[in-house]
């Protein structure tokens, strides 16, 4: 027994029970303990390189800025206008290489492009295609209007570009037009590039041959959607 400064007895108490605040502080770090030992259980057994969801979201949240991966050049079309642009903006592009010399895929591509023209046409005014000549050396611009009329093109929606070959080879390393090093307009890729209205590549469409039901589906769908909201965002 224990005794006071007076002197008299003083019994010994039992400890009083925690308070609320200490019992939720206790299970607050507990909890803290657990959340702790689960991510490093999880970051143990998750691969290398997976994207945080952070990083996933920010990736996927569309820019309302225009871009274009056709800006910064000094290219020219068919009729010997210089290209510009800020004129595809809110526009849905589809893009392509080729050169006029070709006698394999070129021709076919081309034709089949023109029945996807055709379709999209009757239901929008802002779907544009863009050919980009892989040979700027031969293909001036007077050469691809004359291979494009040759060919039943209607330039009203569809651009023939070429350039000096320092500035087609900029836009042609930015999509990997040609494998490697090779600079033969013969080694092309044949792939379709959809751009919206942003100026973003959203996709990579077969070209040789073209899938005529999907790549008219496609534009559609994007210039409904996204173009359409670049369009808003510059009225």
């Amino acid at each position: 027994m224990n005794t006071s400064p007076l002197g008299t007895p003083r019994a010994v108490t039992a400890a009083a029970p925690p308070r609320p605040w200490r019992r939720a502080a206790l299970a607050a770090m507990v909890f803290s303990a657990m959340g702790l030992a689960l991510w490093a259980t999880v970051a143990a057994v998750a691969p290398q390189g997976t994207p945080a969801p952070e990083a996933v979201a920010l990736a996927s949240t569309p820019s309302s800025a225009f871009a274009s991966p056709l800006g910064g050049l000094r290219l020219v079309r068919q009729d010997g206008a210089p290209l510009l642009p800020d004129s595809l903006r809110g526009k849905t592009v589809l893009l392509n290489f080729a050169f006029t010399a070709c006698s394999t895929t070129c021709p076919g591509t081309t034709q089949q492009l023109r029945q996807v023209q055709q379709a999209v046409a009757a239901h929008s005014a802002h779907i544009e295609f863009v050919t980009v000549s892989v040979d700027p050396l031969s293909d001036t611009p007077a050469a691809l209007q004359h291979y494009a009329q040759a060919q039943g093109v209607d330039f009203k929606h569809w651009q023939w570009l070429t350039g000096e070959p320092a500035q087609v080879q900029r836009l042609i390393q930015h999509f990997g037009a040609l494998p490697g090093d090779s600079r033969k307009p013969e080694d092309h890729l044949t792939s379709l590039f959809l751009i919206d209205g942003f100026g973003r590549v959203i996709v990579r469409l077969s070209g040789a041959p073209v899938n005529l039901e999907r790549t008219q589906r496609e534009l559609l769908d994007v210039d409904r959607s996204i173009s359409a909201r670049a369009r808003l965002a510059q009225a």
